[in-house]
């Protein structure tokens, strides 16, 4: 799988864990500055090739990460922090924009 699909395909799944998590109510999470964010505790398992398979013991799930992108230091047995937040003042800013779009586009096509 080329690195930038490996990329998405990771953070994809790491949106539904955490989002699953924040469900849950097993991650923590908090509002900040109109900003979702969920915290995680995971563990880095193994490594398989160029991937990191990080473990979210109490999401019980798995994660194939790019090991590229974790910290030097990490290694088998590392614990990671993660923090994902979720930006809803851009989000609706490209929403807006995306609507303008189509608006446009549904003019002109009349």
């Amino acid at each position: 799988m080329p690195r930038s699909t490996a990329f998405v395909a990771a953070v994809a799944v790491f949106v539904a864990v955490s989002l699953a998590a924040a469900a849950s109510g097993s991650a923590s999470t908090q509002l900040q500055d109109d900003n979702q964010t969920v915290q995680l505790t995971a563990v880095v398992d193994r490594f398989e090739g160029e991937m990191a398979v990080i473990m979210l013991r109490k999401q019980q799930a798995q994660l194939d990460f790019p090991q590229e992108m974790l910290p030097d230091a990490a290694d088998e047995g590392t614990v990671l922090r993660i923090q994902i937040t979720a930006d809803l003042l851009r989000t609706e800013q490209i929403r807006k924009q995306q609507q303008k779009r189509l608006k446009r586009l549904q003019r002109i096509s009349q």
